[in-house]
């Protein structure tokens, strides 16, 4: 990560006076990536210079590599552009698009101006161990049906959806998420890969109970995943 001191920051201090210092944000993935693009030549080029570029290309839409949060959004405020609401609509937009190419029924996502009246209709989160790659997560999860208000947490890499009705919540967690930390010779702790990792099944399942996101009662029905 590198830090960005581009933009000012204004902050009041104890005598109600407002003063404007660089501050600064942390940045990673596409900031960094570009930092490090540095190409040099010792005069103009005009013509046949692409094959020699270190040129980074991303054919994908936006809000799947990257949903930024830097503002608040102020009441009454229909926009969600940068502010921690949009970022969240974009997760479950990208859920939204995964899970529903896995034969998966979800309550449709409306527009932004609807979002910001009625609420997400679900939260799902998976972590990205699933995959990270979407052609890899979608082995993981086929059929059934997530109804809306209802909330979906996967924090388990080894993981099989065949056939699950989802209405309610279900979390499913475990301490060893993408395999077990051991301590070598430097007393350093080394992850294993894929080692005594939590594994989680369920085919043919039906989850129902009171732990909605917009219910009066939160009952939230949880899955400790013990390593196998």
């Amino acid at each position: 990560m590198v830090i960005n001191t581009k933009k000012p920051t204004v902050y009041v201090d104890q005598f109600g006076l407002r003063h404007s210092v660089s501050g600064g944000r942390l940045e990673c993935t596409m900031q960094n990536i570009a930092d490090n693009f540095s190409n040099k030549f010792s005069s103009r080029c005009l013509n046949g210079v692409e094959d020699k570029l270190d040129t980074f290309i991303v054919y994908n839409e936006r809000r799947r590599v990257t949903s930024s949060a830097k503002k608040k959004r102020r009441h009454g405020d229909k926009s969600l552009h940068q502010t921690p609401d949009g970022s969240l609509l974009d997760i479950l937009r990208n859920a939204h698009d995964l899970l529903s190419q896995c034969n998966i029924r979800l309550p449709e996502i409306k527009a932004n101006e609807n979002y910001v009246d009625s609420g997400p209709p679900f939260l799902i989160l998976l972590h990205p161990a699933l995959g990270p790659l979407w052609e890899v997560t979608r082995q993981k999860f086929y059929g059934g049906s997530i109804s809306e208000g209802s909330e979906l947490q996967v924090e388990v890499s080894e993981f099989l959806w065949r056939n699950v009705q989802l209405n309610g919540s279900l979390i499913i967690k475990t301490e060893n998420v993408m395999g077990s930390m051991k301590i070598n010779e430097s007393g350093e702790s080394i992850l294993h890969y894929g080692q005594r990792c939590g594994r989680c099944r369920l085919q043919n399942v039906k989850v129902q109970n009171k732990g909605e996101i917009f219910g009066s009662e939160l009952t939230t029905f949880a899955c400790d995943v013990l390593p196998s």
